[in-house]
């Protein structure tokens, strides 16, 4: 196998990111514009985790509504935030801006994973609200549609993590190959 140089490979600069006062830090998303989006973890005895947004340095944390915790899970170039909130009966993903004001609520039981610019979103989602996240969905926010998605390996325990403009969505399953493009 041949090494291929990739243009602006060394064009980079890595920068290490903590919330302040969390015990660990997780970032899921980041937009052209550099808002970046995940969760941290607060508390000692009841580990608690709240989704935030840093835009430019000021970071807001999202309001995890009845839930146990949340995460921020991705953002797309609009501005538009995800945030999942799950307890041990159900999930719920928010819709907020980039500074953390809330857009819109969700259907219950579905937990969106990633936002494209045509702000479609893809998840998991289940028609019973005790085992939410089972289905692969495609979640069209203009229309108020979910599309299921056909997964050509493992259909089942498969979770789509993120969709671009292209509309080409990556997934996790642990019945298939390591994450990829379909």
């Amino acid at each position: 196998m041949r090494a291929t140089h990739l243009p602006y490979a060394n064009d980079y600069s890595l920068v290490t990111f903590d919330v302040p006062n969390a015990t660990s830090t997780i970032l899921r998303g980041i937009n052209d514009a550099g808002v970046v989006v995940g969760s941290h973890f607060t508390g000692v005895q009841i580990p608690v985790s709240v989704g935030f947004i840093d835009n430019k340095g000021v970071i807001t944390d999202l309001p995890a509504d009845f839930f146990r915790g949340g995460s921020a899970t991705d953002i797309n170039d609009k501005g538009q935030v995800l945030e999942v909130g799950t307890n041990q009966y159900t999930a719920r993903t928010n819709l907020y801006d980039e500074n953390g004001s809330l857009l819109q609520s969700l259907p219950y039981a579905f937990a969106g994973r990633g936002i494209n610019d045509h702000s479609e979103i893809v998840g998991g989602a289940s028609p019973t609200p005790s085992n939410f996240d089972n289905d692969p969905v495609l979640y069209q926010l203009k229309t108020d549609v979910f599309t299921p998605i056909a997964v050509p390996i493992s259909p089942s325990h498969t979770f789509p993590t993120d969709i671009n403009d292209r509309d080409q969505s990556s997934a996790l399953s642990p019945l298939s190959p390591p994450p990829g493009l379909w």
